[in-house]
């Protein structure tokens, strides 16, 4: 048991640790873009635009 442990342990590792630095990126990038178009709606003067815009969709 100890050896077919051993043995996978190392793929089970660099597939595991590829793939979540693979999730947090895609999670970063999409956090920084939904931050940046908060900000720029907190910083407009005419917020009825982002709104009109957002309920075409």
């Amino acid at each position: 048991m100890w050896k077919i442990i051993s043995k996978a342990l190392p793929q089970i590792l660099e597939a595991g640790s590829k793939y979540t630095v693979l999730l947090t990126l895609i999670s970063f990038f999409f956090g920084i873009i939904l931050a940046l178009f908060t900000a720029l709606i907190r910083l407009t003067k005419n917020n009825g635009f982002f709104l009109e815009a957002i309920q075409d969709l």
